[in-house]
C-alpha cells in the first residue's frame, strides 16, 4: 500500500477548526456553541467550505464525558491545538486543547495519523482541583458519520443534499459466547438506536469493532475499540426536520468507548488520565477495500514487532490440557520427538503442567510451580526440546488463583471482591500488591526456564467487574485493573526482548486491540471443527491483521474430528501462527501417510506463506459466512504486496453446494504470466495474469468437508 504523508491543519478563527489528511480521507472537527463536534467528512480529499455541520448536537460532540454526575457535552473553550514528536516521519501526531468553563477539567483529544484512512484516538482528561473527580461515562469518539457528502447550506441556509444517502447498514459480529466466533453479519438500521457491546468483563469473544456502509453512495465507515474490559458501540439514526429534500436522509451518529457501572473511574486530585484509543475511519469501497486498509492501518499503529527469527513460528502443542497423562516427563519428551519429526519450530507446554496427579489443572492456579506429576521440574523437558531444535514455551493462567491454591489460602483478600463476596479464580489487579506479584512472577518463569515463548490463557468472566473503595467512593476495578494489565504487559515486553508474548483467553474471549497491541498473536477461538473452524480463520480477518491469527490442527478440542485432513491442515496453515496437537503418543506410532502430509504443509508454509504474511492482502471472496453450521463455500486470499504470489483457500463446506467454483483472483498483476499449482494433484499450469482476473479459474470439490490450495507465482 503507498505510504502517504498525513497532513493536519488547524483554522483558528471565529470557529477554531482541525482538520486532518489522510490521503483521500479528510475529517474535520470544531468548536460551535460551546460543543467540539465532527464538522465534516470526504472520502474524495475535496473539502467542503461551508459543510452541514450541524444535525442534532447533542449527538454530534466529538467525545462524550460524565464527571460528578454531570454530562459534559457542552461549556467548551478551545485554547490550542499541538503537534507532538514522533520517531515515526510517516506519521503525525496532534492534541487539541479544551477547557471546560463550568467544571474544573481540561481534556486533550489526542489523534495519531499514519497514512491511512484510519484515525487513531485517545483522551486525557486531566483533573485540575484539589479533590477526586468522579468519572462515570466516557465516549472515547462520537459523532456523525453519515452522510459524508452532505451538500452545502443552500437556499435561506438550509441544508440541501446533493447526492443519494441511506439506507444505512451494521456490520458486526453477532454471537458473543465462546466456540462462536467470527459470525460476521450485516443488520439494517431503522430508526431505534442500535448498540452492541460486552458485559461478561473482557471484551468478549464478538471483538469490539463495527463496520457501517451507505448502502445507496457505496461509502464504509469503520470503528474498532482498543479495550480488554467491558464495551459499546452504539448507532444511533436521527433525522434533522429543517431539511429541504423529502424524504429526509438520516443522520447516522456513532458513539464508542468502555462501559461499566459507575464509578468507572475515580480519577485523583491532579491527575491526568489516558482513555483507552479508538481507531476509526472511512473510505469510498466495499468490505474488502476496507479489510486492508484497517491490516495496514494495525501494522503500522497497533502491532508489536515479533522478536527478530521469530516471527510467525510453526508450534507444537502438548496436549495435557486434553490428557493428564500427557503431562509426565516421559510422555512430554515423546511428543518433542513427534514435533522434531514433523519440522516444528517451537514446543510449548500447555496446561497441566504445575497440576499433582489425580487434580484438574483449573484447581491449582495461582501456585505456578511443579509438583509430583513432574518432580525434577519443567528443565529436562525443555533442556530435552533444545537438543532437538526447538525453542521453548509454557502456558500460564497468570490471572487466576483458585480458592483451594496456596496462593489464596495465604491472600484471600488478593481476589476481586463484589457485595461482600469474592470471585473465585480472579485475581484483582486493580490492587498494586497483585499487580506487582503477578509481574513479579512472569519474570521468575521467563528467567527460569529461558522461555522463548510465555501464552497467556484467561478462563473467567467477571461480569461487571468487582469494587474497591477509592477516596470513598466504591470504585469499579476493570479500569484499573486493565491499565494494571497493560502497564505489565508492556513493561514485560521491553525487559524481554527476545520473549513471544502469545495471546489467549478461553479461545477467543480477548482479541481486542489493547491486547493485541501489547502482544504478538492471539487464539482467535477455541472451537476447532470443520466447517466452523473455517469460518472462523475468513471472517476474524474482519477484526484482526493475517499474522495475529491462531489456528490449530491435531486431536486438541476435537479439531480432527470434521472434514478431510487436508481442509484441517489448510486451515490452520492458512493462519498467521499455525499449531500442531497431539497427533501421535509417540514418534514409532506415526503413519508415514499422515507425517508426510504434515510436512508437505510446513514447506509450503514457510516457502510461499510466511514470507508475505506480515505484508499481504487479504480478499475475502464469500464475505458473509453465517450460523453455527455453515454451508456452501468459504475462499479467501492472500496476495502479495508487490503481486508476485497469491494463496487460496478454498474450503468447502457442510451441506450441498454447487461442486464447481469460479476462482477469480484479485491479488495479481494482469499484465504479467502466473504458473499456478494446483496442491490437490500437484499439477501446474500456466496463465495471464488478466485471464486470473477476468475469466478465472474452475476449482471442483465434489463433496463437502474438503478443500483445495492454488499457489499463483509470477514467472517474470
Amino acid at each position: 500500500m503507498k505510504q502517504i504523508k498525513p497532513v493536519v491543519r488547524c483554522i483558528e478563527s471565529d470557529v477554531p477548526v482541525v482538520r486532518y489528511n489522510n490521503g483521500l480521507t479528510m475529517y474535520e472537527e470544531g468548536l460551535i456553541q460551546g460543543r467540539w463536534v465532527v464538522r465534516n467528512w470526504s472520502t474524495v480529499g475535496i473539502v467542503d467550505y461551508d459543510p452541514l455541520e450541524y444535525g442534532p448536537l447533542e449527538h454530534n460532540a466529538a467525545f462524550g464525558l460524565e464527571l460528578d454526575g454531570q454530562t459534559l457535552h457542552r461549556g467548551w473553550r478551545y485554547i490550542g491545538m499541538e503537534e507532538i514528536p514522533t520517531n515515526d516521519d510517516s506519521k503525525k501526531q496532534v492534541v487539541v486543547k479544551l477547557e471546560h468553563q463550568e467544571r474544573p477539567v481540561k481534556v486533550g483529544v489526542h489523534t495519531l495519523l499514519d497514512g491511512t484512512a484510519i484515525l487513531t484516538r485517545w483522551l486525557e482528561i486531566e483533573n485540575c482541583r484539589d479533590k477526586p473527580i468522579v468519572m462515570s461515562k466516557v465516549w472515547v469518539w462520537s459523532g456523525r458519520v453519515f452522510p459524508i457528502q452532505s451538500g452545502h447550506k443552500g437556499w435561506y441556509g438550509l441544508p440541501v443534499f446533493l447526492t443519494t444517502h441511506s439506507p444505512y447498514s451494521m456490520g458486526y459480529y453477532v454471537q458473543n459466547k465462546g466456540f462462536l466466533e467470527g459470525d460476521f453479519q450485516w443488520r439494517r438500521i431503522e430508526g431505534e438506536t442500535l448498540e452492541i457491546g460486552q458485559d461478561v468483563g473482557r471484551s468478549g469473544w464478538g471483538h469490539p469493532i463495527a463496520y457501517f456502509r451507505d448502502e445507496a453512495s457505496g461509502q464504509i465507515f469503520v470503528v474498532q475499540l482498543a479495550w480488554s474490559g467491558n464495551w459499546a458501540i452504539r448507532a444511533i439514526p436521527r433525522v434533522d426536520e429543517r431539511t429541504m429534500v423529502r424524504p429526509d436522509p438520516p443522520f447516522l451518529f456513532l458513539q464508542a468507548g468502555p462501559r461499566s457501572p459507575g464509578p468507572m473511574r475515580v480519577i485523583d486530585p491532579k491527575e491526568t488520565l489516558k482513555t483507552p484509543t479508538v481507531h476509526f475511519g472511512c473510505m469510498h469501497g466495499d468490505l474488502t477495500d476496507m479489510v486492508q486498509v484497517l491490516h495496514e492501518h494495525q501494522r503500522r499503529s497497533v502491532i508489536p514487532a515479533p522478536p527478530a527469527g521469530k516471527e510467525n513460528l510453526v508450534s507444537f502443542n502438548h496436549s495435557g490440557h486434553d490428557i493428564e497423562l500427557n503431562s509426565t516427563e516421559e510422555n512430554m519428551r515423546k511428543q518433542i520427538d513427534v514435533a522434531a519429526e514433523i519440522g516444528a519450530d517451537i514446543f510449548t507446554v500447555d496446561a497441566c503442567w504445575n497440576g499433582r496427579v489425580g487434580q484438574h489443572w483449573g484447581l491449582t492456579t495461582g501456585d505456578w510451580h511443579t509438583q509430583d506429576r513432574l518432580p525434577n521440574g519443567l528443565e529436562p523437558v525443555f533442556d530435552y526440546a533444545r537438543s532437538k531444535g526447538l525453542l521453548c514455551g509454557l502456558w500460564c493462567w497468570i490471572e487466576a488463583g483458585h480458592q483451594e491454591s496456596n496462593l489464596i489460602k495465604a491472600h484471600p483478600d488478593w481476589l476481586i471482591e463484589r457485595d461482600g463476596t469474592t470471585l473465585n479464580n480472579q485475581l484483582d489487579l486493580a490492587k498494586p500488591q497483585v499487580a506487582k506479584w503477578v509481574e513479579q512472577e512472569i519474570a521468575r518463569l521467563v528467567e527460569r526456564y529461558q522461555l522463548d515463548l510465555f501464552r497467556i490463557d484467561y478462563n473467567e468472566s467477571p461480569g461487571e467487574g468487582g469494587y474497591n473503595l477509592r477516596h470513598g467512593f466504591p470504585e469499579n476495578n476493570l479500569w484499573r485493573y486493565y491499565e494494571s494489565w497493560y502497564g505489565i504487559l508492556e513493561r514485560i515486553a521491553k525487559r524481554f526482548p527476545g520473549l513471544i508474548i502469545e495471546n489467549c483467553a478461553g479461545g477467543g474471549g480477548r482479541t481486542d486491540l489493547g491486547m493485541m497491541s501489547r502482544t504478538h498473536y492471539t487464539w482467535i477461538s477455541d472451537y476447532n471443527v470443520m466447517p466452523r473452524s473455517a469460518r472462523t480463520l475468513s471472517t476474524m480477518m474482519y477484526a484482526l491483521a493475517p499474522e495475529l491469527t491462531v489456528r490449530l490442527m491435531g486431536t486438541a478440542m476435537d479439531a480432527h474430528l470434521g472434514g478431510s485432513l487436508d481442509l484441517q491442515i489448510r486451515v490452520a496453515f492458512l493462519s498467521g501462527n499455525p499449531c500442531v496437537v497431539g497427533l501421535w503418543t509417540d514418534k514409532e506410532d506415526m503413519y508415514p501417510e499422515l507425517r508426510e502430509r504434515i510436512r508437505h504443509a510446513i514447506e509450503l508454509y514457510r516457502k510461499h506463506f510466511r514470507p508475505m504474511i506480515r505484508t499481504c492482502r487479504v480478499y475475502h471472496h464469500t464475505p458473509i459466512i453465517s450460523g453455527n453450521q455453515p454451508e456452501g463455500w468459504c475462499v479467501v486470499e492472500y496476495g502479495a504486496s508487490d503481486k508476485n504470489k497469491v494463496v487460496a483457500g478454498l474450503f468447502r463446506l457442510a451441506g450441498r453446494a454447487e461442486e464447481d467454483y469460479v476462482l477469480r483472483l484479485r491479488g495479481v498483476d494482469r499484465s504479467r504470466q502466473y504458473r499456478v499449482l494446483w496442491d490437490n494433484s500437484g499439477e501446474t499450469s500456466v496463465h495471464s495474469g488478466a485471464e486470473l482476473l477476468e475469466r478465472g479459474i474452475v476449482v471442483r470439490l465434489a463433496s463437502p468437508m474438503s478443500s483445495e490450495l492454488v499457489i499463483a507465482e509470477a514467472t517474470a
